[in-house]
């Protein structure tokens, strides 16, 4: 049922959403009569119903002209609350406007509570529904994002626009930063990583932190190469300032992240010698500096290659990787 709403044209959505608006705000209209009188005695007159049907009308077209219609439930964040909340104040302000001026029985809190209920109605819906949608649809890989500075803060944004990821948690170390909800994606300290990858089964986690030097990214990388995740990695500061890469063009980290130097070119005749047709072992195979070790060690065909690893996921993906590297050259 959800896949066939969200599948439905534009136009289609649109009226089902200002179907549904009207329904929403009339609940606030006579909710607010009924928290304030505790009756619904308007509700038997005509020109209730008058003074409801003008101002319905005229708050969805205010929300049609503070764009309110053109937003995608999927991509839409807090800042709807803004939104809705000004349509819903001039609409208070109709109601005060035509209590003063007519003979309405019209108690000067029924706008104030109008409102409020108006907020949370309109608003809240449109939040529900996009939680629903998100974790209905269950789009994407989901993935925990490692920085919430201006890069993750960017980068967010931009996974939103795909369906290929979807972020489920910001990681910082900055204790400023935990605890904040960023674009309705929590932030929580590095040590809460396990458990977060357990809790919301992610399968990747995204590198956000493009000036970091190398020893800091080699370290962070250190710390979870033992998790059962993928690592990937933003551009480099230099290349997004430049106008070289996009925030979003994500990559797997490669060993030239983490070298404290510029990679030195191996000598192959130095390499065949040592290598090839010899027993040679890896200790912490599955990390990001052993596995490339491992795959160039492959390459040069010795007798037998022993992986060393402490992580049982991390040892298993680098030997399947390596099997498949065999039968490619075969």
């Amino acid at each position: 049922m959800l896949t066939y709403l969200i599948s439905l044209p534009r136009p289609i959505k649109r009226i089902i959403t200002l179907s549904i608006d009207v329904v929403l705000l009339m609940c606030a209209f006579w909710f607010a009569f009924w928290v304030r009188i505790d009756s619904m005695t308007p509700l038997s007159s005509v020109s209730h119903w008058l003074l409801l049907t003008s101002t319905i009308v005229i708050t969805l077209a205010i929300f049609v002209k503070l764009g309110l219609y053109r937003a995608v439930i999927r991509y839409i964040t807090a800042k709807i609350l803004l939104v809705v909340a000004i349509g819903m104040l001039i609409s208070s302000l109709l109601l005060i406007i035509a209590a003063f001026y007519t003979n309405l029985y019209l108690p000067r809190t029924i706008p104030f509570i109008y409102f409020s209920f108006g907020v949370l109605f309109v608003a809240g819906s449109r939040l529900a529904m996009r939680m629903l949608v998100n974790h209905g649809l269950k789009l994407g890989t989901r993935v925990i994002i490692y920085g919430a500075g201006a890069s993750g803060r960017q980068l967010l944004p931009a996974l939103s626009q795909m369906d290929e990821y979807y972020p489920v948690a910001f990681v910082d170390d900055n204790r400023s930063l935990q605890g904040q909800v960023i674009h309705g994606v929590s932030v929580f300290s590095p040590e809460k990583l396990a458990w977060l990858i357990e809790k919301y089964e992610a399968k990747k986690i995204l590198l956000a932190m493009p000036s970091a030097s190398r020893a800091r990214k080699n370290e962070i990388i250190s710390t979870i190469e033992g998790l059962q995740c993928e690592v990937l990695s933003i551009p480099g500061m230099l290349d997004l300032i430049e106008g070289k890469a996009r925030i979003d063009a994500l990559r797997k980290v490669v060993i030239t992240d983490l070298l404290g130097r510029d990679p030195v070119t191996p000598i192959p005749e130095l390499i065949l010698k040592n290598i090839h047709g010899k027993t040679v072992m890896v200790t912490g195979a599955g990390g990001s500096i052993g596995s490339e070790l491992c795959r160039q060690i492959i390459r040069n065909k010795p007798f037998q290659l022993i992986l060393f690893e402490l992580s049982e996921f991390s040892l298993y993906s680098i030997d399947s990787e390596l099997r498949n590297l065999i039968l490619s050259h075969l």
